[in-house]
C-alpha cells in the first residue's frame, strides 16, 4: 500500500471506531431514558430509535494459508524476507518467487494477492455503504 492508502486506512479504522462509539452512546441514552427525561412537553420531540451495533471489520489483507514456506505469516503485502532476514518485502510471495525464478509459484501468488486486494475492496465498499447509511451522505464515486 502506498503511504496515502495507509493514511486512508487509518482514517477509515478511526471512523469505524467513532461510529461504533456514537451508536453505543446513543443506544445507552435511549436505554436509560435520557430523551424522555429531557423532552419538553410543550414541544415534544420524537425519541430516536436504537441502532444496530457497528459491525467489526477485518482490514487485514491476509492469505489464510500463509506465504510459501511460512504458513504462519498471512499478510500478502508486507513480510520479512525469507532469504534476507527482517528486511521488509512488498508482495513477498510474488517477489520471492520471482527472485527464485519459480514462475509457477509467482503466478499462484499473484492470484492470491489479487484475491486479498479484492477482499479488501469489498470491505471498503461495505464500510462506505454503512457510512452512507449512518450519515445519509453518498460516497464520492
Amino acid at each position: 500500500m502506498s503511504e496515502t492508502s495507509r493514511g486512508y486506512l487509518t482514517e477509515v479504522k478511526t471512523l469505524r471506531e467513532k461510529v461504533a462509539k456514537d451508536i453505543e452512546e446513543l443506544n445507552q441514552q435511549i436505554a436509560e431514558g435520557a430523551f424522555r427525561v429531557t423532552n419538553d412537553p410543550r414541544r415534544p420531540l420524537k425519541e430516536p430509535k436504537a441502532e444496530a451495533s457497528a459491525l467489526s471489520l477485518n482490514f487485514a489483507l491476509l492469505i489464510p494459508e500463509g506465504l510459501p514456506k511460512r504458513p504462519w505469516y498471512q499478510h500478502s503485502l508486507y513480510a520479512p524476507g525469507l532469504y534476507t532476514g527482517y528486511g521488509v518485502k512488498t508482495m513477498p510471495g510474488v517477489r520471492e518467487a520471482i527472485e527464485q525464478k519459480d514462475w509457477q509459484q509467482a503466478d499462484e501468488q499473484i492470484v492470491k494477492v489479487a484475491a486479498a486486494i479484492m477482499r479488501e475492496s469489498a470491505l471498503v465498499t461495505k464500510a462506505a455503504v454503512l457510512l452512507e447509511q449512518a450519515t445519509n451522505v453518498k460516497p464520492v464515486p
